[in-house]
This record gives structure tokens, sequence and C-alpha cells, in this order.
């Protein structure tokens, strides 16, 4: 009896075997006290490398938009959430010193060191741009790539343009600091000092009122409603230029050569005679070519003005490819390229706007008007029994002009501008 007892209590006493690890909710924390994932439910380990890859590049969201815009667009929208979450997210890290691209999974506190290899057991995947499973085809993502590629080609020409661009300002500050002192009574007509100079615009009551043309070097904008006489204006502006022997470069979207040729010769200007010479080109160009001479960064244009030292462009009208960018976004960022573009050329420019100034109230063309150094626009009414046409010089940076509004007519040679400023009132035909 005193046996069994005590072989009971042997037992009772036994001590039980416990499991060298640790149980799992004393060593780590429940799912719930975890940070909350901000990948969207769905999104491939792919296109969350993609996102941080181009975050890393510095894109901004509308470019984002503008890649992804040909692939499956449930993808899209997950991608370009994850983009709006994850850039505020670095915005707030980068305030208080912490990177927050880390992990390539989970957007959280970076886990680094020995412990975290040790747990997963190889080493951390490399950021790439890889093909997003199920979404876009293997041809999208090799345009996908290639656009990238071009953006930042693009966004680094910009910046070196935007320093050489700064460099000649500060010289030729230096140049003209006698600028500032010009008198305030001198007169309209006499031309100012300008930074770089006047250029004729063969208009030659335009040339007094604006104090000797546009400036050289300068991107311009003239605005006018169909009828105006816009192309004729262009082609009046360049052909001075070969009269003084400088090479000039005409580029437009709608003209046939042969018969525009033969419109310019009823007013007495032999463009084929000009073109033998050396001195005009002829360049018929679409929008979209265009568009793509931007994304590659200059192109066949680029090329031609530069290998040919032209020192005059016009661009007949510059409406079709803005019409290209569906919304402002899209718009304001090729007007900005483009002009930053023209102005790496070191040649004037003249752009032409198809746009009545009194009645169309489109903005499209507000971003093209902020960025031009001059403004001219051009009005046909009906006056009475007849219809006549009115120019203003609506802005001209650098130089005193007149503020009035001058009639004018067309004819052989071109533009004739009055001396004489218009007396009456253009205001009233603003709702006709």
């Amino acid at each position: 009896m005193v046996k069994k007892k005590a072989r009971k209590q042997k037992r009772i006493s036994k001590p039980k075997k416990h499991n060298s690890r640790p149980k799992a909710h004393n060593s780590a924390p429940k799912s719930h006290n975890s940070k909350p994932s901000i990948v969207p439910k769905g999104l491939s380990s792919e296109g969350v490398s993609w996102v941080k890859k181009a975050i890393s590049k510095g894109f901004e969201r509308s470019q984002v938009v503008e890649l992804l815009k040909n692939i499956d667009q449930i993808q899209a929208g997950k991608m370009i959430s994850y983009y709006d979450k994850l850039k505020s997210q670095k915005e707030k890290s980068e305030k208080a010193g912490k990177d927050i691209i880390s992990s390539p999974k989970r957007i959280g506190k970076a886990k680094t060191g020995k412990k975290s290899e040790k747990k997963s057991g190889r080493p951390p995947a490399k950021e790439k741009l890889k093909p997003i499973i199920g979404t876009p085809s293997s041809a999208q993502l090799t345009d996908l790539k290639k656009r990238l590629e071009q953006l930042e080609k693009i966004e680094a020409e910009r910046q070196k343009r935007e320093e050489e661009e700064k460099k000649r300002a500060e010289e030729e500050l230096k140049a003209t600091g006698e600028l500032l002192e010009e008198p305030k009574e001198a007169k309209l007509g006499k031309s100012l000092k300008a930074r770089k100079g006047k250029m004729s615009t063969g208009i030659a009551n335009l040339d007094k009122i604006t104090g000797g043309g546009l400036e050289t070097g300068s991107t311009n904008l003239l605005i006018g409603g169909s009828g105006n006489g816009k192309s004729i204006f262009a082609i009046q502006f360049l052909i001075e230029g070969v009269k003084k022997g400088e090479k000039v470069l005409y580029i437009t979207f709608e003209e046939r050569k042969e018969e525009f040729y033969d419109n310019m010769l009823g007013l007495g200007w032999n463009l084929k005679k000009m073109e033998q010479s050396g001195k005009f080109s002829f360049l018929s160009y679409t929008p979209e070519k265009v568009k793509t001479m931007l994304e590659e960064g200059g192109g066949e244009i680029e090329s031609r003005v530069l290998r040919g030292k032209i020192n005059r462009v016009a661009i007949d009208s510059i409406t079709a490819f803005i019409m290209l960018y569906s919304n402002d976004v899209e718009r304001r960022e090729a007007s900005l390229a483009l002009f930053k573009l023209l102005r790496g050329w070191d040649c004037t420019s003249l752009l032409t706007y198809e746009r009545d100034p009194l009645v169309d109230k489109r903005s499209s063309s507000r971003v093209l008007e902020f960025e031009s150094d001059a403004i001219i626009l051009l009005y046909f009414l009906r006056l009475k029994k007849k219809r006549e046409r009115f120019l203003e010089v609506y802005k001209m940076r650098g130089a005193e002009h007149s503020t009035d509004i001058y009639p004018y007519t067309i004819s052989r040679g071109g533009i004739k501008l009055s001396n004489s400023p218009f007396s009456g009132n253009l205001d009233r035909f603003r709702e006709v």
C-alpha cells in the first residue's frame, strides 16, 4: 500500500515537458497590432515594384497616369492609388528623417539586419520594372519602359537648358545694367536698349510701335481667328529674315507646299526661289510628330534647326498640337516642354494660334500666353457694311510698346499696318 502511494506521488511530481520554442503569441505581436499595409488588395508585387521605382525616380502623378493609361484600368487604378499613399508616406517620413520605401512587400517601419534575413531565408528582392502579370502585354510594358526613359531624358535636358538660360541671363544682366537708368520720358518708337537686340517683323509700323520688332531669341505668340492673315504674318516675318541674309524655317501642320507657294506668289513672294537659294525651308509636319519630338527631346526638327543654323522659325499653327492633349495638366506639360525646346535652339520663334480674342473664351491657350515673350492679337470685325482687320500688341517683355489698337490691310507685299490707331472701342463686339 505504501509502495502504491509512493509511485502515485512520483507520477504527480514528475515535471511536464516544455517546448523549447516560445509560443507565437509570446514572441511576435498579433496581426491586429501590426501596422496595416497600404498596398491595395489584388495589386501584384510587380505592380508594387513598378510604383516604387516611379517614385524613386521622382515622377509626378500626372506622368504616372499617362504611362499607365494603356494597361488594364483596374490594375492602373490600384497602382495610382498605391502611388498616392506611398508618396504621402514618403513625404511624411522625409520630414522625420526616415526612409519608407524599403520593404519589397509591405510599407511600414523598415526591418534591417540579420534577423530579417534569417526569417526570410533569402536576400531582399531587387526593385526593377517587371511585367505586371495578367494585365498589360509584353509589348505594352516595353513601350512603358521606353517612355520612362524618354521622360528621364527630357527632364535631364530641361534642367540643362534651365542652367544654361540662367547663366546666359546673368551675363546679359551684367552687360545691360544701364537699362535700369533709362529715362521714363523716352519716346515710343525709339528702341529701348533690349537685352538681346531687336529683330524686324517686316511690318514697318509694327516695328515702330514695339521699339524695333521682336526680341532676338524670343518665343512669340500670334493669336487670331480665321481670315485674319496669321500665315501671311508668319511668312512676312520669315521673308524679312531672308532679306537680311538669315536662314529661316516654316513649319506647318495644315498647308500643302505647292498650293501654299502658289497663294504666296499672289502676294509677290516667290518662296520656291527663296528655297532654292538655301535661305528658306518648308517643313510639313503632323502634330503627332511634334509630340514625338518632345518625347525624344528634339528629334528631326531640332537637328534641322541646329545643323542649318536657323535664325527664325514659324510654327503655323500650334492649335492642332495643343488639341492632342485631353486635359489641362497634359496641355500645360506639353506647352512647357515645347517652349523649353524652342528656347534651347537660340533662334527667334513665332507660333500662330487660332482663337478669336473677342469671342472665344477657351482656356487651352492660357499656358502658351503665359510662357510667351510677346503676344500679338488679330481681330476681324464687321463695321457698318464691311469687315475690317485690327492688330493689338497685348504683351511684350523687355520693351515699351503701344497699347493702342491699329487697323491693317492685306494686299500685295503682305500686311500694312496703319500709322494711326483706331479711335473706336472694340469691347462692344465681345458678345458678337
